[in-house]
């Protein structure tokens, strides 16, 4: 099956032997290289549709394929899509690492629609098995000192390569870490990456300094910090903030834990 990714379209299936859209009259054949084989995540509940495609270029090769909702063609999300892409490529480019999600140089474009008067930001990036950690710990117990000190390594390993670009991540938060079936780890969701200010954060892991509009390489390692609560105790940072010092108070629910660990994490915070 092909499926189009024009998100107006009134039937989205295809045979696979067609070159356009048989409701629509959309190129089936994207970028001259990628054929989408299954969405991933559709619908207008969303600020862009993910695919499942497949490289003829790279032959039994499954890629990403993440497409802009035409409503946000000109506005603040989509100079967001824009970033990840060029961040994403930038980091591929220079010192590419397994933990973050590679993306070629052509794997940013437009994509002109069946009409001719549309067309769709795109981005195409590898295709990133398991799943993320928030999904994973609704389905699993709270992680092990052990386990916390491996997947601590490796994400302080992704953050190094990044810092080194002078990159800030600004949006770290256990949805936005993958866990891939060999027990890697992969930072995802670089729309909000970058050196200056942003409006974006999330409640409960983003800091201060960048609520308030001032983001420095430390921004990233509270988020880490907060991300580490959240694995140790099972429960969601701002529901762990004491009312009258205004503290995060979680080192009673780890009690596993060893001291040290715990005054880690207290100091990435």
């Amino acid at each position: 099956m092909s499926y189009c990714i024009n998100p107006n379209c009134s039937n989205r299936q295809n045979p696979n032997d067609l070159e356009c859209c048989q409701a629509c009259g959309t190129r089936l054949l994207i970028n001259e290289r990628y054929q989408s084989i299954k969405p991933l995540r559709i619908g207008s509940d969303y600020n862009s549709e993910v695919f499942e495609v497949q490289d003829f270029r790279e032959p039994g090769t499954s890629k990403v394929l993440k497409c802009l909702a035409p409503r946000y063609q000109n506005s603040r999300v989509a100079e967001l899509f824009e970033r990840e892409a060029v961040a994403l490529g930038w980091l591929t480019n220079r010192q590419h690492h397994p933990g973050i999600p590679k993306v070629e140089p052509d794997g940013y474009f437009e994509f002109v629609l069946g009409n001719g008067f549309r067309t769709l930001r795109c981005l195409v990036m590898e295709k990133i098995e398991g799943q993320n950690l928030e999904n994973w710990l609704n389905q699993n117990q709270s992680i092990s000192q052990e386990q916390a000190l491996n997947w601590l390594e490796q994400l302080l390993e992704i953050l190094d390569i990044v810092h080194q670009q002078k990159l800030w991540h600004r949006d770290i938060k256990p949805s936005n870490i993958m866990l891939k079936p060999n027990g890697k780890l992969v930072l995802i969701d670089f729309g909000t990456v970058g050196m200056g200010a942003t409006l974006v954060h999330s409640d409960g892991y983003t800091p201060p300094e960048q609520i308030c509009g001032e983001t420095v390489s430390q921004s990233d390692f509270f988020a880490l910090g907060r991300t580490f609560v959240y694995l140790l105790t099972g429960r969601h940072p701002s529901e762990l903030i004491n009312s009258k010092t205004n503290q995060l108070t979680w080192r009673n629910l780890a009690p596993r834990i060893s001291i040290g660990l715990a005054q880690l994490i207290d100091d990435l915070m």
